[in-house]
């Protein structure tokens, strides 16, 4: 583990800014919505890009616009960018979609036990119907917790925990097991479809979405009348849109958000490793 210098973030900034481009460049190809969330939206309004010291982008899609992505994507890229997620490999971390530069390599220490590991990413993250009462959004979270957890348990037997208090090593232990009871049990490709098959199992027209590959999946609950009419704003040399009550979402999910956090919160992921492709070194 370590720290970038100021020449890699720029890098990574940089080669992040490219892949935005080329992600914005295929909505607007087949009239595809997406908008900003979390750092990439506090960015967009706080820094007209960037925040200073982060190291990835986040974007959602409705459900129905992320699958039209997921389908003509490959044949846009054409090997010059990758997209990861556990619905294509079964081997990665994330029932979402990884799209990052063909060569390159971020590792962290979250994602370090996992079999695969994505590049210097743009996370694209797909907001599915729930139900707008919380009781019955919260019976589907607790299913998809299980069938997540089996996943990470299949693919890492041991997944990173911190500390090594009472709790966590009965944890580690737990997973020991489970990880040798599941040699017999379903395989990554019953799991992911089970996962699948319950991230798009709301049909009703309830208006609320959220990420369903989250501990806290209420935090990112929205509703469609706060995504339309989006809004436009620069994105360094880009444009990048955001959703009509932008400013409410960030203020209930992170507060004043337009303050600056502590000077010892400013920072990116824990890196492994890091690699840039052929050019970019």
């Amino acid at each position: 583990m370590r720290e970038y210098t100021q020449e890699e973030l720029r890098k990574i900034q940089a080669l992040g800014m490219e892949t935005l481009r080329e992600f914005i460049r295929i909505c607007e190809k087949y009239g595809l919505d997406y908008f900003a969330i979390s750092g990439t939206a506090i960015g967009a309004v706080r820094h007209k890009g960037f925040i200073p010291w982060d190291d990835d982008m986040d974007v959602g899609m409705l459900r129905e616009d992320y699958d039209r992505f997921l389908e003509v994507a490959p044949g846009e890229l054409k090997g010059r960018y990758e997209l990861y997620s556990a619905s294509l490999q079964k081997q990665v971390q994330g029932f979402y979609l990884q799209m990052f530069p063909a060569g390159s390599v971020f590792m962290t220490r979250r994602n370090a036990r996992w079999p695969l590991h994505p590049g210097i990413k743009l996370d694209i993250f797909p907001y599915d119907r729930v139900p707008a009462d919380g009781k019955r959004r919260a019976r589907l979270y607790r299913r998809l917790r299980f069938w997540n957890r089996l996943y990470i348990i299949k693919n890492t037997k041991v997944p990173r925990l911190e500390g090594n208090g009472l709790k966590t090593i009965v944890i580690r232990a737990i997973c020991r097991v489970s990880y040798e009871l599941l040699k017999a049990g379903p395989s990554v490709d019953t799991i992911v479809k089970k996962y699948e098959g319950l991230m798009k199992s709301v049909k009703e027209s309830s208006g609320y979405y959220t990420i369903l590959d989250d501990m806290n999946p209420d935090w990112w609950v929205i509703r469609r009348s706060e995504l339309y009419p989006m809004e436009e704003a620069p994105f360094g040399p880009l444009t990048i849109r955001l959703p009509a009550k932008n400013d409410e979402m960030l203020r209930r999910q992170y507060g004043d958000y337009m303050q600056y956090p502590p000077e010892e919160e400013r920072g990116g992921h824990d890196i492994v490793k890091l690699v840039f492709p052929a050019g970019w070194e």
